[in-house]
């Protein structure tokens, strides 16, 4: 460890529930280890790092760390912004604050392409011949990181989505006769989400559940809903934003070349409603089921500020070049969890499929796919509120 060179922690991608947890995680490691370097937090991700754009995260008080463990967003503001190694002025820039700083350690939080980002810097410095320290923490509600059993800020948009779920069928089920729910939820490569919808219990769930990964039939969608309305005269199916028929968002795309996957259930609602003639309405929860603060997961929480203190802790020790990931232990009927580091090698630019062992039939997801989801979205967390409203960290 060098006690002289400061920490920079910077937050990429999607925000979720429990990013700002991962902060409050390294935060608190920094401030155990009573040390007097800077810690800094980049404003709007990488693009604060390379524009010299910080804030002095000493500055928090006692309150402001409680609240981070409650706030949803990315406190820090976030970026997709793609880093160009080749680009010789955006390194020439990012060498100068990086010495101006005195920046040794790094540490960026958020999902596929961030890890992406983590590992070209890691490789950069290294090339460089610069003392400059990377780990990653994980993030994403997609859930699609390798080595994560599951990725810190899925197991709250999960839960946020079985709830959401579970409140729509009830109240579709208290009129006699309905109409057609489509349930867009989020996931552009993998069903992790749109699966969560069907975790409540029988009764309580869709009738049906539309993954990515189960193709997609026009025809055996449009009998299925057929049947559905018919026996029930209402139907609430939870459907990918990511299954492979076209979408209203397709023609924007992000900064790392991703088309913008909602809408979805917008082209089939018109399907539907022109060859059944039966009424449809569209529920796509979109920011909402990774902005729900009030449903925040235990063991996702923990998950979070446990791989935010083990990377700052990590990066300390001399360590670089690794994400710290989340391993899943059962044993005697108990679910824990460890959090082993990763090399970004083997994280960056890799997605990982949704299980085909979790994938069940259009009404029922598999067993194992419940037993999977159950440790991670169970158990409550305590928050604050201010004339009911959840209380939010937001810094100036």
């Amino acid at each position: 460890m060098n006690p002289n060179k400061a920490i920079c922690y910077f937050q990429s991608g999607g925000p979720t529930a429990v990013i700002n947890s991962s902060l409050y995680g390294v935060v608190s490691a920094y401030r155990e280890l009573g040390l007097d370097a800077p810690l800094y937090g980049a404003h709007y991700g990488v693009e604060g790092l390379l524009g010299d754009d910080f804030y002095d995260l000493r500055e928090l008080s006692d309150e402001d760390l409680s609240l981070l463990k409650q706030t949803p967003g990315a406190v820090l503001g976030t970026s997709r912004k793609f880093i160009d190694l080749n680009n010789a002025e955006e390194m020439g820039q990012l060498n100068r604050v990086i010495e101006k700083r005195n920046i040794g350690y790094i540490l960026p939080n958020g999902g596929n392409d961030s890890m992406s980002t983590a590992r070209k810097l890691s490789l950069y410095f290294q090339k460089q011949g610069m003392d400059v320290k990377v780990i990653g923490i994980p993030k994403t509600v997609d859930n699609d990181l390798y080595g994560c059993d599951f990725a810190p800020g899925f197991g709250s948009a999960a839960k946020s989505i079985a709830n959401a779920a579970q409140d729509i069928v009830l109240d579709a089920a208290a009129l006699k006769k309905g109409r057609i729910v489509l349930l867009e939820c989020m996931g552009r490569d993998a069903g992790w989400l749109t699966g969560s919808a069907m975790y409540p219990p029988k009764g309580r769930r869709p009738d049906a559940v539309f993954l990515s990964e189960m193709g997609f039939d026009v025809d055996e969608f449009l009998a299925l809903t057929k049947d559905t309305f018919g026996a029930r005269h209402h139907a609430i199916f939870a459907m990918a934003e990511g299954l492979p028929i076209a979408h209203s968002g397709d023609a924007f795309f992000d900064h790392f070349g991703h088309t913008t996957r909602e809408g979805s259930s917008d082209v089939l609602k018109q399907i539907i409603e022109a060859k059944l003639g039966i009424q449809v309405r569209v529920i796509r929860l979109s920011t909402f089921q990774r902005a729900d603060a009030s449903m925040i997961s235990k063991a996702d929480q923990e998950a979070a500020i446990i791989t935010g203190k083990r990377a700052c802790l990590s990066a300390l020790e001399g360590k670089t070049g690794f994400m710290v990931g989340v391993t899943r232990i059962e044993k005697e009927g108990k679910v824990s969890f460890t959090y082993p580091l990763v090399p970004l090698k083997d994280v960056a630019d890799v997605v990982v499929p949704f299980p085909k062992k979790y994938i069940g039939s259009h009404t029922e997801m598999a067993p194992a796919f419940y037993d999977y989801l159950r440790p991670i979205v169970d158990g409550e967390v305590n928050a604050s509120f201010d004339r009911g409203l959840l209380k939010p960290l937001i810094l100036e």
